[in-house]
């Protein structure tokens, strides 16, 4: 199994020294650094031997809460366009009232601390009615069809404000994406 991490190259230094001081191995793991808002992470992801015919897991956490929406388009797209058939790909999606800190004053709390890190929170979904809806249909606009969703708090009666989807790529009869 091959296995990429693609991130900030400062926290993939980070990731990296602390697996080593936890002496955990990770030589097996290729690390490649990107600026998701300015780099092309895809062509750098193919020039580091990724097999676009074998079927593949996208782990994309905690990425797009910190993109502008236009990025976190393009870069769905572009992972869906990268997929073999059978692929998935796992992704958070949080609420706009969250990123506006509408929320919480936790959030809010934690948003600044973020923000003083340099790390600003700028894209959400609004989930404010039918969550997950919104999220379905979005992921259906970059060409991904959900398979899974958690809903956090959902059974609590909470507020949407944070959910992890799995999607799979639409087949071209499925859908009209751009």
């Amino acid at each position: 199994v091959a296995v990429f991490e693609i991130d900030q190259v400062h926290t993939l230094n980070m990731k990296v020294e602390t697996l080593q001081r936890a002496s955990i191995e990770c030589g097996w793991i290729t690390y490649i650094p990107v600026d998701f808002s300015n780099e092309s992470w895809d062509s750098k992801l193919l020039e580091a031997g990724f097999e676009r015919s074998k079927r593949t897991l996208f782990l994309w956490q905690s990425v797009s809460l910190y993109l502008e929406p236009e990025t976190v388009r393009a870069t769905l797209l572009s992972m869906g366009n990268l997929c073999a058939e059978g692929s998935i790909i796992a992704q958070d999606f949080y609420s706009q009232s969250m990123v506006d800190c509408d929320y919480s004053k936790a959030a809010k709390k934690f948003k600044g601390i973020i923000e003083k890190m340099g790390e600003p929170w700028k894209f959400g979904l609004d989930m404010s009615d039918d969550p997950r809806g919104v999220v379905e249909s979005y992921l259906n606009e970059v060409g991904l069809q959900m398979t899974e969703y958690i809903q956090f708090g959902e059974k609590r009666g909470l507020e949407a404000f944070y959910c992890i989807v799995e999607a799979e790529k639409l087949s071209m009869s499925d859908s009209s994406y751009a």
